[in-house]
């Protein structure tokens, strides 16, 4: 089965995965993953530097799907077709889970809570270390950081703090 909005319960899958990914096909499998939450705000190089997760790949990330709390964010490593690191987000959101897709670089900070997922347990010594990819262009950056901002704050949230602002600058 494809991996696409309306299979595996998937509500979402943003443009920059279909752009990386494409529309899979998935073959689930039984294999464990681990999970380790991140106690702060992290971006991609320190959550490799402090916890060393594994490659992934789409067929056992979309296997956890039906274990994974629908409370909370998962942050993900693998390989797009290009062969190229990304970092793939999961969450629950609209009835179904959300599938979005990063470049892997030192800007974008991941949410203290999100659970970060890897083949191997963190505490084990492995050889399969990140090599982080930094082959973003100055565009990709805007725009990631764009999306970072509606990942933030919810539209109510936002509506709230431009009403105290507007009323201290008297707009």
């Amino acid at each position: 089965m494809k991996l696409q909005v309306g299979n595996f319960d998937i509500s979402y899958v943003s443009n920059d995965f279909k752009k990386w990914f494409g529309e899979p096909e998935i073959k689930l499998s039984s294999v464990k993953l681990y999970t380790k939450v991140l106690e702060k705000s992290m971006n991609d190089k320190e959550i490799s530097k402090t916890f060393n997760p594994s490659e992934i790949t789409l067929d056992e990330l979309v296997s956890q799907f039906e274990n994974w709390s629908k409370d909370k964010w998962y942050i993900t490593y693998v390989r797009d077709t290009a062969d190229v690191l990304r970092a793939v987000y999961v969450s629950w959101s609209g009835g179904g889970w959300v599938v979005d897709a990063y470049s892997v670089t030192d800007s974008l900070e991941w949410r203290a809570g999100s659970q970060v997922v890897s083949r191997k347990e963190f505490d084990t010594p492995t050889s399969d270390t990140l090599t982080l990819n930094h082959s973003d262009t100055y565009q990709d950056e805007v725009a990631r950081k764009s999306k970072t901002v509606e990942r933030l704050v919810t539209w109510s949230e936002f509506e709230e703090f431009k009403k105290k602002v507007e009323s201290v600058i008297k707009i």
